[in-house]
C-alpha cells in the first residue's frame, strides 16, 4: 500500500539521513537518497527538501553529499563527532549514564506528567 501525505498549505521536508539510515534495520532494505527525493517532490506543497547529513572524512560521505546536491536537496551539514568508547567495565557505565541523562532530558522536555 502507497502511502500518501496530507499537507495543508506550503511545507519543507527536512530529512534526518542518520535517522532514515536507520530505517534499514527495520525495512531490511537500503533507503535511496534520490528516490526519496523524487517521492518527496511529487507533492506540489512542498517546496523545498533540506537534507541533514554529517560530514565525514570518508570519500562516500562526500560522494553522498555531493549526489545529494546534485539530486536537488539543499545540503546542511556539520562534521561528525566521534566519541571514544572504552573497553571494559567503564563503557558499560558510561553507556548506562548516558541513557539515563538522555532519559532525564527527554522527561523534562514532556514537561509535567498529567494524572489519569
Amino acid at each position: 500500500m502507497k502511502q500518501h501525505l496530507s499537507l495543508k498549505g506550503r511545507a519543507i521536508a527536512y530529512i534526518d539521513w542518520a535517522n532514515v539510515y536507520g530505517w534499514t534495520k527495520t525495512l531490511k532494505r537500503e533507503i535511496d537518497a534520490a528516490q526519496l527525493f523524487e517521492y518527496l517532490k511529487t507533492y506540489t506543497e512542498i517546496g523545498d527538501v533540506r537534507l541533514y547529513a554529517g560530514r565525514d572524512t570518508h570519500p562516500k560521505s562526500e560522494e553522498f553529499l555531493r549526489s545529494g546536491e546534485k539530486t536537488g536537496y539543499k545540503i546542511i551539514s556539520k562534521p561528525v563527532k566521534y566519541i571514544l568508547v572504552t573497553e571494559g567495565e567503564g563503557a558499560e557505565n558510561i553507556s548506562a549514564q548516558m541513557r539515563f541523562r538522555y532519559g532525564n532530558m527527554y522527561r523534562r522536555a514532556q514537561g509535567p506528567r498529567r494524572k489519569s
